[in-house]
């Protein structure tokens, strides 16, 4: 089985970086175990790069992703994107991991598509 010690450098700081954004929208994912999830994982990454492993944050007050900016938005649903790269997934120490990404990636687009909808019933412009 892969382990993080399969992956070439460049790619640690690809999936770090990514899981470091998700993490900072911790706010906004869906439930706990997610948040724990990707917090474990953050932290395994942190001492395959020999960085100090961080502590449990506890559970913030969570948020709807409407409340996001659009390059917010954009950030996170990248950031998901990356994690559940196959060559990513397969790293991943705990099988529910990816599944509970997917998940909300599936999520991150219904929300991308109503914002997009949104965004579209703005621009028109009502014909007389």
């Amino acid at each position: 089985m892969p382990s993080l010690e399969t992956l070439d450098p460049r790619a640690i700081k690809v999936i770090a970086a990514a899981t470091d954004t998700v993490y900072g929208f911790r706010e906004y994912l869906p439930g706990r175990v997610l948040l724990a999830m990707v917090w474990h994982f953050r932290n395994d990454l942190r001492e395959q790069m020999r960085a100090a492993r961080e502590s449990y944050p506890g559970q913030p007050v969570p948020q709807e992703l409407r409340g996001l900016e659009a390059h917010e938005f954009d950030a996170l649903a990248g950031a998901v994107a990356v994690m559940i790269e196959g060559r990513f997934t397969a790293v991943m120490d705990d099988p529910d991991l990816p599944k509970r990404l997917v998940a909300f990636d599936v999520r991150l687009k219904a929300e991308q598509g109503e914002r997009g909808d949104a965004k579209s019933a703005e621009l028109q412009v009502p014909v007389s």
